[in-house]
């Protein structure tokens, strides 16, 4: 508890299973019981709990793993099938992950134009949908997110 608190105050919070992981690989786990940990095998658990949950940023372009499975729960299974998203509802679930341009003209546009730009659009009469892939969702969710915080810089 005292160890999962000290990573909680250095701003980590891996998932259970990277920090079984992390002290059963330090020695501070053997089998079922917690032992006496040196040091050294803190620094060893703290090591392999930063080089996971590098290796799944690496792996998800910068994301964390709970963003990732919010997009893949929402629009996993219209993009594996090829099934059109509406924009409107992309964007609206954009701009609740990336809560920094809500409610502001310029970013709302910006967002529009990524939306158009990055998702293959389709427009007929009377609708327009997308046909994205989760990848493509991320890209945009990660050039909106760029562009908020470069704004909130400019405005600073």
């Amino acid at each position: 508890a005292k160890f999962k608190s000290s990573l909680c105050s250095l701003g980590y919070s891996p998932a259970q299973n990277i920090l079984d992981e992390a002290l059963r690989i330090s020695g501070i786990i053997i089998g079922r019981e917690m032992v006496t940990a040196s040091l050294h095998g803190i620094l060893s658990a703290y090591k392999s709990i930063r080089e996971a949950e590098c290796s799944g940023l690496r792996k998800n372009n910068g994301f964390t793993d709970r963003q990732v499975a919010k997009v893949h729960s929402r629009f996993g299974r219209r993009c594996q099938a090829g099934k059109a998203i509406d924009p409107v509802e992309l964007e609206r679930f954009i701009s609740g992950l990336v809560p920094a341009g809500r409610g502001l003209e310029q970013e709302s546009k910006h967002l529009r134009h990524l939306v158009e730009q990055e998702c293959c659009m389709e427009a007929t009469e009377t609708t327009s949908t997308s046909t994205c892939t989760i990848e493509g969702i991320l890209k945009v969710v990660r050039l909106y997110r760029d562009f908020c915080e470069e704004e909130a810089w400019r405005r600073e």
